[in-house]
């Protein structure tokens, strides 16, 4: 439908609407045919540019530059490779697919933990570069979960696609995917991503464990811990001796490894290793497994390539978020971009009857009891606990103290 002023009335820009059937309302994304009416209207439609007008020439000088050494521009526009290989459906499914991986990029950034770990915030200073898109489902539409059990085994690539905005070729803009399950639900979503975009650079938004793990408690706080009457302390102590029966002689045979992390212990994490104790039943939010982030950290790294995979902290955001960013922007392949501080994104303000609340007691024994899993954090990415900014942290201003109470009764 054409439509324009009234005779005689002020010119306005003419709108263009057009109607495209089923195949624009069912979820599924597909590249029209060349030759059909609505390709030749795709076809015409003018590719994007970044909006930022230093960026579109570093964009435009990188392009340059690559052709002048006869060099590959793929990192800018991974594509679904799996898919392009005709490998992901069968039969009729394969042209579709094929058609639909060779017109769109893929995801090149992927933040896949951890929850409660500043991840929100590093993404929504990520959103802010002009060459980064959101995705367009999802929690927050951040999270759009393409690579979680629950979409992956129940939707076609096709569908699983239309989380991502649609990105062509040679526009130099990113879709960002930062579910944050995807490193502690098991070692399928790694996997998964890693055939659609083996390119992708892998970011890790952690934060020292034990302030994780509480952070996480206040977030579920409400739909589970509080209906069970089921503070912090009581649920964290009453899961260690799981642990350590499962982790325990593992851990103390690498305790001198350089090699930080072995097949072993990434079998204990996401394997069967642990099944007989049915540690996930009794620690079913993973207040201190989604803090053991050397395992994670570590499969991704076997999956992707050390060279594609970072890590950056709370701490460190908190002391200098624009620095921060700068570097994962840098890490990302992003061209350079000032980037402001912003206000704190997605804090958990649930309040906690009093005797649920963390104690000094409890804090203090799962921070040494965390001290071995940290090292192994740190050797899997040639750092240590100062740079990341965990080394002589305050005691939380809100700890109980368990002793004080009891003297006063």
């Amino acid at each position: 439908l054409l439509g324009g002023p009234a005779w005689g009335s002020t010119p306005e820009p003419a709108v263009l609407a057009v109607w495209l059937g089923p195949d624009a309302t069912d979820g599924q994304w597909r590249a029209p045919a060349s030759k059909s009416p609505i390709g030749r209207l795709y076809a015409g439609l003018p590719r994007l540019r970044v909006a930022d007008r230093r960026c579109a020439e570093w964009l435009d000088d990188q392009v340059v530059v690559s052709h002048h050494k006869n060099a590959s521009t793929r990192h800018r526009c991974p594509r679904f490779a799996f898919a392009l290989s005709g490998a992901a459906a069968a039969d009729q499914g394969d042209a579709v697919d094929r058609n639909l991986a060779a017109s769109m990029c893929a995801p090149s950034v992927i933040v896949p933990a951890a929850q409660k770990g500043a991840s929100s915030y590093l993404f929504a200073l990520l959103a802010t570069h002009p060459q980064t898109l959101r995705p367009l489902r999802g929690s927050q539409y951040k999270e759009p979960g393409a690579y979680v059990n629950l979409v992956y085994f129940r939707q076609p690539f096709r569908k699983r696609v239309s989380r991502f905005p649609f990105v062509r070729p040679a526009e130099g803009l990113v879709a960002v995917d930062a579910t944050v399950t995807y490193a502690s639900e098991s070692r399928l979503p790694a996997m998964r991503a890693a055939r659609d975009t083996p390119e992708a650079r892998i970011i890790f938004a952690l934060r020292e464990p034990v302030d994780r793990s509480y952070s996480d408690y206040r977030f579920c706080y409400r739909p589970y811990y509080e209906s069970r009457d089921l503070g912090w302390d009581a649920a964290v102590e009453a899961v260690l001796p799981e642990y350590d029966a499962c982790f325990g002689d593992t851990m103390r045979a690498h305790n001198n490894a350089s090699a930080a992390v072995g097949a072993d212990l990434l079998e204990a994490y996401y394997g069967t290793a642990c099944e007989d104790i049915h540690l996930r039943r009794h620690d079913p939010y993973g207040l201190l497994r989604k803090s053991l982030y050397a395992f994670q950290v570590q499969h991704f790294i076997h999956v992707f390539g050390r060279d594609r995979v970072t890590a950056v902290t709370a701490e460190q955001l908190k002391a200098d978020a624009a620095g921060v960013a700068a570097a994962v922007a840098s890490f990302a392949g992003l061209c350079p971009f000032d980037f402001d501080g912003i206000a704190p994104v997605h804090v958990t303000t649930n309040r906690l009857k009093s005797h649920h609340a963390w104690s000094r007691r409890v804090y203090r024994r799962l921070r040494t009891w965390f001290r071995p899993y940290n090292e192994l954090l740190f050797a899997v990415l040639g750092t240590d606990d100062a740079e990341l900014g965990w080394r002589d942290l305050p005691e939380p201003a809100s700890l109980r103290d368990e002793d004080r109470r009891r003297r006063r009764r």
